[in-house]
């Protein structure tokens, strides 16, 4: 091992340079996957652990698309094995900026017995209550970023909470896009702007841009980052935004009933998670209920990333495999006449044959771990300067794991040829080169 060393170290530049070649391999596919591990990761723990057991969404739509007559709850909750049925919307204001690395402020609504309610651990105030609909729960993250641009206005836990207000406020208002002549419009003007905004481009119900009594009810911590950057409404209020609530006429007959996205469902202790969700879908007109920890199953693109993630690295250990190659092929040429002195003096093929494999596996591993290294630097660049704080800041082992193996294969197959070119030098041919 000492001599393999030390013909590593006899050219440093080329070393270094095979090391740095495998290297950026090695750290690409550690970025990559470690990115998409994390963020599956953070999507499965929301499906798997904050939307109970089973997701019941509408049949043939996807779960964005979803809408539900809010009575099917009911329904649910009669179904044998259910312990609880809870209705739930979920969407976005699109931004013009960025929001906390996300082009979008998610909110919710939910009702006080949601699994997405007790999941949350308050850091001030009071989670989402049947009891005080107007509260407004902010999501730790979402609710420093707001008193940032806030600045001089900023929020407290209690305080009245007008969403036209908020809009059209300083630092706020640039997230969504303002007119070049923001600065000098007076305040009616501003607000008149925010509301067609919020109803013609983000999507709210103009009955909500009259909405007075919310105020906020607290912040809270989810352990998802897309979660922490999303605002909690009770369910009838987001029912208001997203003019999902129920309409009567004047004389009180029922023109529209109200919807929800889905209905979240947790299951007694011991039943059969699948059939349960059969017999939902079965029993309930026009639903179709999933386990939550298939919900992911569905998106086809999740299984693309991983495969496109795949498909990279491999090119770029291909890039290093082939630097391997050439420094192991150019090290044999140039140690010809030390490689047939070896031979002349007994030294068995064999062993020049295993001595050049050693050497570029070395090279390689090296590479390994200055890539792995490399890859976290920039999954931690990318989680800093992206404000992407669903990334892990700590080592992903597995993956890492992962790019030393391939790294290790990459020195091996890539040492194979110079290693049988010298095992098959002739000791006279080899003493008399140059």
């Amino acid at each position: 091992m000492l001599f393999v060393l030390k013909n590593i170290l006899r050219r440093k530049f080329r070393t270094v340079f095979s090391v740095l070649g495998v290297g950026i391999g090695i750290s690409i596919m550690v970025a990559l996957f470690t990115i998409s591990d994390d963020m599956i990761g953070q999507m499965t723990m929301a499906l798997g652990t904050q939307r109970g057991d089973i997701v019941v969404s509408q049949a043939a739509s996807d779960d964005l698309d979803s809408d539900l007559p809010v009575r099917h709850a009911a329904e649910v909750r009669a179904i044998a094995g259910v312990q609880r049925a809870a209705p739930t919307i979920f969407s976005f204001l699109r931004t013009q900026k960025g929001f906390s690395g996300q082009p979008a402020i998610l909110y919710y609504g939910l009702v006080e017995d949601s699994p997405m309610n007790d999941a949350m651990t308050m850091v001030e105030g009071e989670k989402i209550s049947d009891k005080d609909t107007m509260g407004v729960v902010f999501g730790q993250r979402c609710w420093e970023l707001v008193n940032q641009r806030l600045g001089n206005r900023r929020y407290k836990v209690g305080d009245d909470l007008q969403l036209s207000d908020l809009i059209t406020s300083p630092g706020i208002a640039d997230l969504f896009g303002v007119p070049p002549n923001w600065d000098k419009m007076d305040e009616m003007a501003k607000l008149r702007y925010a509301q067609t905004k919020l109803m013609k481009e983000l999507g709210i119900a103009q009955q909500a841009l009259l909405l007075n009594g919310l105020r906020v009810r607290g912040v809270c911590k989810t352990g998802i980052a897309f979660q922490d950057t999303a605002v909690f409404f009770h369910l009838e209020i987001a029912q208001l935004l997203k003019d999902k609530n129920e309409d009567r006429d004047k004389d009180g007959k029922l023109i529209r009933e109200a919807t929800c996205n889905w209905i979240l469902v947790d299951a007694a202790d011991g039943v059969d998670l699948d059939q349960l969700a059969a017999s939902i879908t079965e029993k309930v007109d026009k639903v179709r209920a999933t386990r939550s920890e298939k919900v992911m199953g569905r998106y086809q693109e999740i299984e693309m990333f991983e495969k496109f993630g795949w498909i990279i690295s491999l090119i770029a250990a291909l890039a290093g495999a082939l630097g391997v190659l050439n420094t192991m092929t150019l090290a044999v040429y140039e140690r010809t006449r030390e490689i047939g002195l070896m031979l002349a003096v007994g030294w068995p093929r064999l062993r020049i044959i295993w001595l050049t494999i050693v050497e570029g596996l070395l090279i390689a591993v090296m590479g390994g771990i200055v890539g792995v290294a490399f890859g976290f630097g920039e999954v931690q660049l990318a989680r800093n300067y992206f404000h992407l704080e669903g990334l892990s800041a700590t080592l992903n082992v597995n993956r890492s794991l992962q790019a030393l193996g391939l790294a290790f294969i990459i020195g091996f197959f890539a040492s194979i040829y110079p290693a049988w070119r010298a095992s098959r030098l002739a000791p006279i041919d080899a003493l008399r080169q140059e």
